[in-house]
């Protein structure tokens, strides 16, 4: 059975995350769209912007090494859930080693979102997180993603579209 979250990470972890994502980078520059994770003061700001606090269902697209996935879950309710869609094998098994009962970590494409939560029988999410490069996805998938968003989100819920780079508002409601 798997636990709430760990307080904090180890500097080894720290180090190896970064790696990871650089190489994964390399790899598959336009899948990734960055060389670095988002650091920890990006995800202070991501998780201000967002109400989670208050969410009882929350969807993160793209959640990389899992950085802001451990701060989103740090920082929402105890009976709250948490979708991770991640389309990276290599991160999606980071992730999926993150011990919390509250985690569904997926892997998938967020083009696939309605089913992905059709799949896992959650309600509407109030809180959409998203890190994918929308700048380097085409223009039909991109829509695509925005669309399924804007259908799924709970009445009073919030959407934080990319905050690596976006033609949207980076932390827009």
């Amino acid at each position: 059975m798997k636990k709430q979250i760990a307080d904090t990470r180890p500097v080894n972890s720290l180090l190896n995350g970064r790696f990871a994502f650089f190489k994964e980078f390399l790899k598959h520059p336009l899948q990734i769209g960055s060389i670095i994770p988002s650091s920890r003061f990006l995800e202070q700001r991501i998780l201000g912007a967002s109400a989670i606090a208050s969410a009882t269902t929350i969807v993160e697209l793209g959640s990389g090494t899992g950085g802001t996935t451990r701060a989103i879950l740090k920082a929402m309710p105890k009976d709250a859930r948490l979708l991770s869609i991640e389309i990276n094998p290599h991160f999606h098994s980071l992730v999926s080693g993150i011990e919390d009962d509250r985690l569904i970590a997926h892997l998938g494409s967020a083009c696939e979102l309605k089913a992905i939560i059709s799949t896992y029988g959650l309600d509407a999410p109030e809180v959409f997180i998203s890190g994918i490069p929308f700048s380097t996805m085409n223009d039909s998938d991109g829509s695509q993603v925005i669309e399924s968003i804007s259908s799924l989100l709970a009445l009073k819920g919030k959407r934080l579209l990319s905050w690596r780079e976006s033609p949207f508002s980076p932390l827009g409601a």
